[in-house]
């Protein structure tokens, strides 16, 4: 055995392979702590039907993305997670895919979702009847109002967590009339002037394909980019944020949004758009 000659290709080979093996065991676990603890908080990051990623809320969540949306549907007094109620899936109740776990995250963090008293906003789309929906919706949370944000005789306070309704969303009078409220309202363009303040509606979501020609393909036109920072203006002058559904997903698109200052940037490219935000 001590006379065996080894050929200096052949320990050169051992070599690196020994090498890579350490590089793999030492190095790759690791990246893998790096990639998973997500330090940079994405403040212009709305994950668009977030219920239909590979997995819900974390993917967005563990991003720090600052605001989900989830669409919920009412059948026989029971809120699930669905589009439409007939793609209901028995399986997919808002509370177990969503509030349980944001609860569970909430009550392990100090009380908090975010660091630095940034609140998530949790858009929850109404697919159902607007009233019904909202008061099934108003009982289920009122087990979790440690967590939410609220509005208790006109004055605000921001919680961990910050209830947005859209879609089919409540008469705005009867929540102007409450002296206790836990959720807030999603508003559309027809609805700045009108008075309603952003302790009730702080967010205000257009439809890209209702304004806009522009598919993100080639730059932006003038004429087009100039109405795109007067609707930006023309929401931030009620101290509200602006979201589009229905814009282009893709890199320039997003450059685009941020550079007009749009608020949030509405992706299903959940790790794509984060990673292109933390790149700038």
């Amino acid at each position: 055995m001590n006379n065996m000659i080894f050929h200096p290709t052949i320990c050169n080979i051992w070599k690196t392979l020994i090498k890579n093996f350490l590089q793999v065991t030492l190095f790759f676990p690791l990246c893998s702590s790096l990639v998973l603890s997500k330090d940079a908080f994405c403040e212009n990051c709305h994950s668009h039907n977030d219920y239909e990623n590979n997995m819900p809320l974390h993917n967005a969540l563990d991003r720090k993305y600052k605001s989900i949306e989830v669409d919920i549907v009412l059948d026989d007094d029971v809120l699930y997670v669905a589009h439409h109620p007939w793609l209901i899936r028995k399986d997919k109740l808002l509370e177990t895919l969503y509030l349980n776990d944001l609860w569970v995250e909430y009550l392990g963090n100090n009380k908090k979702i975010y660091e630095n008293n940034n609140t998530l906003i949790l858009l929850v789309d109404i697919k159902t009847s607007g009233m019904k929906t909202y008061f099934a919706l108003r009982e289920i949370l009122k087990k979790y109002r440690p967590m939410l944000s609220k509005v208790i005789d006109g004055s605000m306070t921001i919680g961990a967590i910050t209830v947005v309704l859209s879609g089919k969303i409540p008469k705005i009078e009867h929540l102007q009339k409450l002296q206790e409220r836990y959720i807030f309202l999603d508003g559309r363009l027809s609805n700045l002037g009108k008075n309603i303040g952003a302790d009730l509606m702080p967010l205000i979501s257009v439809n890209w394909k209702d304004e806009f020609n522009w598919k993100g393909k080639n730059k932006i036109k003038k004429k087009e980019s100039n109405y795109l920072r007067w609707l930006v203006s023309r929401v931030h002058l009620e101290n509200k944020k602006i979201r589009f559904w229905g814009a282009p997903d893709n890199k320039r698109a997003w450059g685009t949004l941020l550079l007009n200052g749009v608020d949030l940037i509405n992706t299903d490219k959940v790790v794509e758009l984060y990673e292109f935000m933390n790149d700038r």
